[in-house]
């Protein structure tokens, strides 16, 4: 009678912990099951989310870029039709010193330097660029620092204004012609009163 009882409770306890094993079990694959499900959804998230931002960077009617180390990493159509490039993949892996006019490479590439040590510089400016086909474009770029793939990079919005320096070349020109006319007309006007005088007097005499 010891023994059965020593039996039915060694049974009745193994049971108890086969019952909270198989409890522990299917709590665990009940987490499983969900965290599996959360990554799911959290990768799809990424995905879409991934997917519109390329999208809005591609479709952008603005110029961007992202280089890193001197090395054009990311191209979106618009800023590769401003560089003479057909195809955006074609300008990935170009150094970006081969687009930067002579004149202002010097002053940019250090600008580039001093943004990622962290140097207070300013976020936009103007140069001008060589384009594949060894035409010169004026821009505006505006620049951040940012990180890609794990290393420090900067990401450039690129804006093409050389029809507005063309305006604003014009509108000095027309303004140096103005200050010009301006000028002529008060001469003229000094000139003209002697010259009544003297018109004046040689009909009297």
């Amino acid at each position: 009678a010891l023994f059965s009882v020593v039996v039915w409770g060694t049974a009745r306890r193994l049971h108890r912990a086969d019952v909270q094993r198989l409890r522990a079990e299917a709590a665990l694959h009940r987490l499983n099951a969900n965290l599996e499900q959360q990554v799911r959804a959290r990768t799809d998230s990424l995905a879409a989310s991934e997917a519109q931002c390329r999208r809005l960077i591609d479709e952008s009617g603005e110029g961007i870029v992202i280089h890193q180390a001197g090395v054009l990493r990311l191209v979106n159509p618009a800023a590769a039709r401003m560089l003479g490039y057909a195809d955006p993949a074609a300008a990935v892996g170009q150094h970006l010193r081969a687009h930067i006019a002579p004149e202002h490479r010097e002053t940019a590439l250090a600008r580039i330097d001093a943004r990622i040590q962290g140097t207070s510089v300013p976020m936009t400016n103007e140069m001008e660029v060589l384009r594949l086909d060894g035409g010169r474009l004026w821009i505006e770029s505006t620049a951040v620092v940012m990180e890609w793939e794990g290393a420090p990079a900067t990401r450039v919005t690129i804006l093409d204004i050389g029809e507005r320096r063309r305006r604003e070349s014009a509108e000095r020109q027309a303004e140096s012609l103005r200050s010009v006319t301006m000028l002529a007309n008060a001469a003229a006007h000094e000139i003209n009163n002697p010259l009544s005088v003297v018109i004046g007097r040689a009909i009297m005499l």
